[in-house]
């Protein structure tokens, strides 16, 4: 039945997927009588469009624009450090996808084994991401959490992607915001990291300063202007 529904999806391009699907339902999935149905393939005419299609500009979310924002303002020598997640627009595009397929619908050219770093990590988001995590998605209800959960396993790149185009309730933009909602994940964990960093160097800086000999102490006795005795400056008060 998927395999019926690729031929009419690849001969109908600009149609519903849907609206293709129940069409072949309605017709006990008979394809010659649905293409009889659906009228002359739109297929040619479909691919010469692309063809002379201005390139889209690529959608800042709002996770990819506070991302950004972040980034900018924290690019120093530590932003380099290993593991950090590629800053990529999309891990999925419709007409890239139709590319990567054979006319059976198998992926050819990509390796399920060879995944690129982001579409790795997206597909195990969906594979082991909880229900709370997955509310996280843009645009995900919790109606799409359980749809995503009851869809599972994902086997590969290919049948998460074909999962999430038979759904009704579920759709591969998801994919996009997931790759953002990760990559917004990674900069605040890395802030957190810095600040740590930051916390621990102030707490040796104060615990030498405290501990050591006068020396270290920007003041060594009471302000004068103190001497009455009323008032007493406690010790981190003498630290500069």
């Amino acid at each position: 039945m998927e395999r019926r529904l690729k031929i009419v999806q690849r001969a109908y391009p600009d149609r519903d997927t849907i609206w293709l699907q129940d069409v072949l339902v309605r017709l006990n999935w008979d394809v010659s009588r649905a293409s009889q149905e659906l009228g002359p393939s739109t297929a040619n005419a479909y691919n010469a469009k692309k063809k002379f299609t201005a390139p889209k500009k690529a959608k800042l979310s709002r996770y990819s624009a506070t991302a950004r924002a972040v980034d900018d303002k924290n690019e120093d020598s530590e932003s380099g450090s290993e593991g950090e997640y590629n800053d990529g627009n999309v891990v999925y595009d419709s007409d890239d996808s139709e590319e990567e397929r054979d006319p059976y619908g198998e992926r050819t050219e990509e390796d399920e084994a060879n995944l690129p770093e982001d579409k790795r990590r997206v597909l195990n988001f969906f594979n082991v991401g909880t229900a709370h995590e997955l509310a996280a998605i843009q645009g995900c209800s919790k109606k799409k959490v359980e749809n995503i959960m009851e869809l599972r396993p994902y086997t590969g790149w290919g049948d998460l992607v074909q999962k999430l185009q038979l759904s009704r309730n579920l759709n591969t933009d998801m994919l996009n915001h997931t790759t953002m909602l990760i990559k917004m994940r990674d900069t605040i964990a890395r802030l957190m990291e810095r600040c740590e960093k930051i916390t621990r160097r102030m707490e040796t800086m104060v615990e030498d300063l405290t501990n050591g000999d006068g020396s270290q102490l920007e003041l060594t006795e009471q302000p004068g202007i103190l001497s009455s005795g009323q008032f007493k400056l406690t010790g981190y008060q003498m630290i500069g």
